[in-house]
Formats: structure tokens, C-alpha cells, sequence
């Protein structure tokens, strides 16, 4: 088991920079793994942030290797906040985005079955969709 706290990862970084990303260091690093090190067979990537790892979800997709590569991201979603993505999943890559409302969108959201908001939201899915 490799656990690895970054900050400031890159997981906005696709095929091209973006945002304030130039490089996925976490994506070169999964991949560096997988080629030098054949004991490593399995990689998950866990991205816990405020923003959705939407480069991370591109390049995982790419290289579409779904028996050797997890990712997850719990984000915060609201069309209107960026990066705007991560409100499905993508279960053929093995991709699981757990969004989360804002704490400034109206409870409403809850009560009519939308999103989940707060550390209420962040606890269940977290329990319910990644430790699964």
C-alpha cells in the first residue's frame, strides 16, 4: 500500500495545461508505477478537493486500462463553479465522482433529491460509494 498526500497534484492538467496545472504529476506517477514496478498491478487514485480532477478523469480515460487503474474524485459540482465536470461516472474506465452541492446552493436541493451538501453529504458518500 502507497499512499501518497499531494497538494496541488495537477489533476486539472489534461492533454494540455489547464487551469493552473501544467503537468498530472499524479497520473505520471500512477504510470510510472505500473510500467517499473510489476508487483504493482492495481493503482487508486483518490482526489479529495474542492475542484473536480477533470484532468485526471481525461487521461485515465485515455489510457483505458480500467483492471489496473481506480480514480475517484469527491468535488464540490455546481455547473456554474469550475471546472463545471464530474457529475456522472464513468464506470466502463473504473471512475467514480462523488459531487457534493455547495454549501451556498439552497437545502432545497437536498429535499428534492439533488445533491447531498456539507460534511453530511461528504460522510455517506464517502462510506457509500468508495468504500464499497
Amino acid at each position: 500500500l502507497i499512499y501518497c498526500l499531494l497538494g496541488w497534484e495537477g489533476h486539472v492538467a489534461q492533454s494540455v495545461s489547464c487551469g493552473f496545472c501544467i503537468f498530472n504529476s499524479v497520473a505520471i506517477g500512477a504510470m510510472h508505477c505500473l510500467a517499473t514496478y510489476k508487483a504493482i498491478q492495481r493503482i487508486a487514485i483518490v482526489d479529495i478537493d474542492v475542484h473536480h480532477g477533470n484532468g485526471t478523469e481525461e487521461i485515465i480515460k485515455k489510457i483505458n486500462r480500467p483492471s489496473n487503474l481506480f480514480f475517484a474524485s469527491i468535488h464540490l459540482f455546481d455547473e456554474n463553479f469550475y471546472p463545471g465536470s464530474g457529475q456522472s461516472d464513468g464506470t466502463e474506465y473504473n471512475i467514480v465522482n462523488i459531487p457534493i452541492a455547495p454549501m451556498w446552493k439552497l437545502r432545497q436541493t437536498c429535499e428534492s433529491g439533488g445533491f447531498l451538501t456539507g460534511r453530511h453529504a461528504f460522510k455517506s458518500q464517502f462510506s457509500q460509494r468508495l468504500l464499497p
